[in-house]
């Protein structure tokens, strides 16, 4: 031991020495059996999933010891492994620790891909575009589509594949997936998976400022959601119709449809999606000059999304609340802000609030007199919302960029 290392640490290192050596000198068929046994004895104490994930881990184990010894009993072994990887994924997943549910849910496809391999994808798809693994997503549901063999299970798969073309910078073609998708739906009679893409495919051209078709596939979404008494999905499309109203300035509209939203999310405790809608709520206090009521939005927005472990969230509110703080003045606070957001954006792909936030980025380092900085970060933003064809998203911070290069005297950003 080193020195100022104290007894009860030597105790716990020699400890974990002496149980390793132990625990190496069985057998493979004892270690086995202490590993079934570990399992008996967890499952009748805690027959919830709060342990599933040790017990998959003695169930891997214990298969391993008996494929040492040749046993007859590794197979329903890796099938109880399997079972328990489910479980431990969905309890993880319901706990907002995408991390851990994705792990799980790999080391199950990797463990049995032949066991209903669709919707074995699909789960990974989706986890894997929460936790940012975006390339690794949409490679999986793709591969999930050639296993679909009804009009709903490739509609639902189409959907998902559309919203991450559409979050990665893909418009073009996530539109064209959106409506192959809404076909299927409507062959399949899933109506209430249509309620949920129509509300994607109207954010979709709330994204390419194509208003009127946004509010009819809004509307639509709505009646749906309705007419199947589908409230959370209710909520999430009356956040996009009230986000649409505050992009058109109609702010009255705005305040009503994100208000009963709040109603309807706080109802059923879905703070994932409350924790969206307050971030709209502030950006309409930003409107209405009401910087207190904003500040105080943001940051209950912010402290909601890290509760549920929303890091794409997170990183736009985060921005978002910068540009506020720049706003009000408090420049030192919008940079620090503003520098935490774009790295979380590149983490999730999410090039178009990074691009958006890097031109915010220029104009509070114009506002900190560190021109040049600004004219890096500026073209930055630019180029990335060229790319992706999200220049409308720059266009709002183009006349403050001309006034701060006004006031300091340079040319304008370019």
């Amino acid at each position: 031991m080193g020195k100022g290392t104290t007894a009860e640490q030597a105790y716990f290192f020699r400890h974990a020495i002496v149980r390793e050596a132990a625990y190496e000198l069985q057998t493979a068929s004892q270690r086995a059996a202490l590993h079934l046994l570990a399992i008996e004895a967890m499952e009748h104490f805690s027959p919830g999933d709060e342990l599933a994930y040790e017990l998959a881990g003695h169930a891997a184990s214990a298969r391993l010891a008996h494929l040492g010894v040749g046993s007859d009993v590794a197979e329903p072994l890796q099938m109880k492994e399997f079972t328990y990887l489910a479980r431990a994924s969905i309890y993880a997943e319901q706990r907002f620790n995408y991390e851990r549910a994705l792990e799980c849910s790999r080391r199950r496809f990797a463990l049995r891909p032949d066991v209903t391999p669709l919707d074995q994808l699909h789960r990974l798809g989706s986890l894997c575009f929460t936790t940012g693994a975006t390339t690794e997503a949409e490679d999986a549901v793709r591969k999930a589509l050639a296993f679909a063999d009804s009009d709903q299970q490739r509609g639902r798969a189409l959907a998902t594949l559309a919203s991450i073309l559409r979050q990665t910078g893909k418009s073009d073609q996530a539109e064209a997936v959106y409506l192959e998708a809404l076909q299927a739906h409507r062959q399949a009679g899933d109506t209430r998976t249509e309620g949920i893409t129509l509300n994607n495919l109207a954010s979709y051209y709330l994204d390419r400022c194509r208003y009127e078709l946004a509010l009819e596939k809004f509307n639509a979404a709505l009646a749906l959601h309705r007419a199947s008494g589908n409230l959370l999905s209710e909520g999430v499309t009356l956040n996009g119709l009230g986000s649409m109203h505050l992009t058109m300035g109609q702010l009255d509209l705005a305040m009503e449809s994100l208000s009963r939203a709040v109603t309807i999310l706080q109802q059923i405790g879905n703070m994932k999606y409350l924790a969206v809608v307050l971030g709209n709520l502030a950006l309409l206090h930003v409107r209405q000059g009401d910087s207190a009521q904003a500040e105080a939005h943001y940051l209950r927005s912010l402290k909601l999304a890290r509760e549920v472990n929303d890091r794409r969230l997170e990183g736009i509110v985060l921005g978002n609340y910068g540009t506020l703080l720049r706003e009000l003045g408090r420049i030192s606070e919008s940079r620090d802000h503003l520098a935490a957001a774009i790295p979380i954006h590149r983490e999730m792909n999410n090039p178009a609030f990074e691009g958006m936030h890097l031109a915010d980025a220029a104009l509070s380092a114009l506002a900190d007199g560190e021109p040049a900085e600004a004219a890096q970060l500026w073209r930055a933003g630019a180029a990335l919302l060229g790319r992706i064809g999200r220049t409308p998203m720059l266009e709002p911070r183009i006349a403050p960029m001309l006034k701060a290069c006004a006031d300091a005297g340079i040319p304008p950003l370019e």
